[in-house]
């Protein structure tokens, strides 16, 4: 009887390691779907003069890190990151969708591919850019008539060209000049360069979309789209050319974010009609800049805080979904490499009792 006991012990042993098996096997499948929703371990941000920070206080044109007020550095503090170990600022003052397409490529992969939200702040240069080139000649020609006056245009950098257009755009002494200007502007062959702007934003943030994915990057993107400086001045040629252009990219913004090619991860913070009715509370327009104060960088930080934990959040759904999917497959696997290890436990136990009872006989 002393065989027949150790082969019971054997049998009952057998059990209880495959069930504790199998638990490990589904507390394992349980505990991948319950990561912490809404955390961030690593984060990036790409962009132009908002998301490094412009006319803040500390600003450093070579270091982002320094105005604590911009949204990018709120956002660093808020999620507990460390600047240039999980946390990664590559914006620029003055760059465009292109330049901010080569920094996100020059960027290191692993960089992109271990961020959990990437956030992009571009499309307002890409307008600035073609309108200013495209006045340049033509304020140049008139420079001296806003002399006489008694307009002062400074055209020596990208910061007085913008205080320049608005105070002559808001100048009424500018009117004859301003309408020789806006003629000038207003011509098909100009109109064209604008429309293809909004095409090759368009390119770009599509090609961003694609390279990000491409390093097997699964983070959440954010595209912060430009709000329009200039509403609140009178209606011209120039401005509705300047309105439309940045309408066109909040509208195609969102509907590559929509879409079903481009559309995974990635949302749009529509700045352009945020912004619209709060220019003068989120903004140093008062003061002839076009960029956001103190109160508008907090407010975009609001906004990507609620949006990145509710992304977040919806991913780990996701996540807990699939594994949800997948565990009945894996349960599966695990139930019948129990019963193959019981019916072979059992087939033991049969033999030795027939074996057993031949001996006694």
């Amino acid at each position: 009887m002393i065989n027949f006991k150790k082969i019971l012990c054997v049998f009952f042993f057998s059990l209880m390691l495959m069930s504790f098996f199998s638990v490990s096997v589904l507390a394992d499948d349980e505990s991948a779907g319950n990561a912490a929703a809404g955390t961030v371990s690593e984060m990036m941000v790409l962009g132009d003069s908002i998301s490094s920070g412009y006319r803040l206080e500390n600003y450093a044109r070579y270091d982002n890190s320094k105005p604590q007020d911009c949204f990018a550095n709120i956002l660093c503090r808020h999620y507990g990151l460390e600047y240039d170990k999980s946390f990664f600022n590559f914006s620029k003052t003055g760059d465009a969708s292109d330049d901010t397409l080569a920094a996100l490529k020059a960027a290191d992969k692993d960089t992109v591919k271990n961020a959990d939200v990437i956030i992009i702040s571009t499309g307002g240069n890409d307008v600035m850019d073609v309108v200013e080139l495209t006045l340049f000649d033509a304020f140049v020609a008139e420079q001296e008539n806003f002399k006489k006056l008694g307009i002062d245009i400074n055209l020596s950098s990208l910061g007085s060209i913008e205080q320049s257009l608005l105070s002559v755009f808001s100048d009424p002494k500018a009117k004859e000049p301003l309408e020789r200007i806006i003629a000038k502007c207003s011509e098909q062959n100009v109109q064209n360069t604008f429309n293809n702007t909004v095409l090759q934003y368009e390119a770009n943030i599509k090609e961003m979309i694609s390279y990000i994915h491409e390093t097997g990057s699964d983070a959440r993107i954010f595209f912060l789209t430009p709000y329009d400086p200039t509403s609140l001045l009178s209606g011209n040629a120039i401005i509705e050319s300047i309105d439309k252009m940045l309408m066109n990219i909040n509208e195609k913004t969102k509907e590559i974010t929509d879409s079903k090619e481009y559309g995974y991860g990635t949302y749009t913070e529509d700045l352009f009609n945020e912004f619209k009715d709060n220019l003068i509370v989120w903004t140093n327009l008062i003061t002839t800049d076009i960029h956001p104060n103190k109160d508008g960088h907090l407010h975009i930080a609001e906004m990507l805080i609620k949006d990145i934990d509710s992304a977040l959040s919806e991913k780990t759904a996701l996540d807990q979904e699939q594994n949800t999917k997948n565990a009945p497959f894996s349960n599966t696997v695990v139930y019948i490499f129990f019963g193959i290890a019981c019916a072979c436990v059992a087939a033991i136990i049969i033999f030795s009792i027939i074996t057993y009872r031949k001996k006694l006989l």
